[in-house]
């Protein structure tokens, strides 16, 4: 029963982190594109053809209708560009908008997951909704949800901490993989290991303890 119960729960607190959210959130669904959104999104040619998708690997330019405002965020640009072949232009801002509202309760999810990860042991696990509850509904952390052009630090949060489970897991090539997709969407991403590093410090766990060196901190460095 208790192997049982973890899955259960995890399914349980994201039905109630997507409803919550969507709630909450929903009156953005009819919200207009604004301040950022108009170079980088709604005037941005580039996110109307899903064939130029490869392209944003390599090119920068492609992040906004202004050629001077390049930043490389490719798999962001990506979402953006599937968006709207789903949606289509008249639908595409509403799209935007719940995507972002769902980005938002999947990393609320994982703020949850770590701290129930951290606290399994105790076997409290109120913390830890109070923790992803906390995440969802504070107002501080309310713009990812509500502005459509910080996805980027919405979909990098969420690598980000999926990478911290991953590590703390002992699972390194998921952490690896999810740290080059973090990349994909904010270089502000490239402080991931560490992070990881900092966790392992304050909260060692038997897989960390058995390493030593620079040897598990390669592979990010080449990421990078």
């Amino acid at each position: 029963m208790g192997g049982m119960a973890t899955p259960v729960r995890g399914l349980a607190m994201l039905a109630l982190l997507t409803v919550a959210g969507v709630v909450l959130f929903h009156p953005s669904f009819d919200a207009p594109f604004q301040f950022d959104d108009h170079h980088s999104i709604r005037e941005n040619p580039n996110l109307r053809d899903l064939g130029r998708v490869p392209s944003f690997l390599a090119d920068a330019t492609a992040f906004s209708g202004e050629s001077d405002r390049a930043m490389y965020r490719p798999l962001l640009l990506a979402s953006y560009a599937v968006g709207w072949a789903i949606s289509g232009e008249a639908q595409w801002a509403a799209s935007l908008h719940l995507v972002n509202v769902l980005l938002h309760v999947a990393v609320s999810w994982l703020v949850w997951a770590l701290v129930q990860y951290g606290v399994e042991r105790s076997g409290n696990s109120t913390f830890a909704v109070l923790a992803g509850v906390g995440f969802l509904l504070h107002p501080v952390a309310s713009e990812t949800a509500l502005y459509i052009s910080a996805r980027s630090e919405s979909m990098s949060t969420l690598f980000m901490l999926a990478s911290l489970l991953a590590w703390r897991r002992a699972q390194r090539p998921g952490s690896l993989l999810l740290f080059v997709l973090a990349l994909g969407c904010k270089s502000t991403a490239i402080v991931t290991p560490v992070l990881l590093w900092g966790v392992d410090r304050i909260l060692p766990t038997s897989s960390v303890r058995g390493e030593s060196g620079l040897r598990p901190w390669g592979p990010f460095g080449v990421a990078v």
